[in-house]
């Protein structure tokens, strides 16, 4: 089948038939933008909350919830490209990995982990 093409453009829209990036590069790059944007929020949420906030073990809890937040909402297809584009559509993925990780953190009895003292 010709499409009066030469050669040359026949080559470069070969190569254009895939896009540049592969989704799941878009999927990996949301998931670790997410982690670390989980991680800065949970610390800075503990440290504006708590009084007598030890940094090292913020960090610590940060983790535990980003750690289960990010592969509980990859699971549940949060980071699928027509959830990434359609945010609502997304949101019920994210809320529910972010609650499992807040229930992971409360479960696990970590210090700060439970209410917090109101001063």
């Amino acid at each position: 089948m010709d499409h009066g093409l030469n050669d040359a453009a026949r080559r470069v829209a070969w190569r254009l038939r895939r896009p540049s990036l592969a989704p799941v590069q878009v999927a990996l790059a949301a998931a670790v933008a997410e982690g670390a944007v989980l991680v800065l929020a949970l610390w800075f949420a503990q440290y504006a909350a708590m009084p007598g906030f030890d940094g090292a073990a913020g960090l610590w809890r940060a983790l535990l919830v980003a750690g289960w937040a990010v592969p509980v909402t990859a699971m549940l297809g949060g980071y699928r490209l027509a959830r990434l584009l359609a945010v609502w559509r997304g949101c019920a993925a994210a809320l529910a990995g972010l609650g499992c990780g807040v229930i992971v953190l409360a479960a696990a009895g970590l210090p700060g982990a439970g209410v917090l003292p109101v001063a």
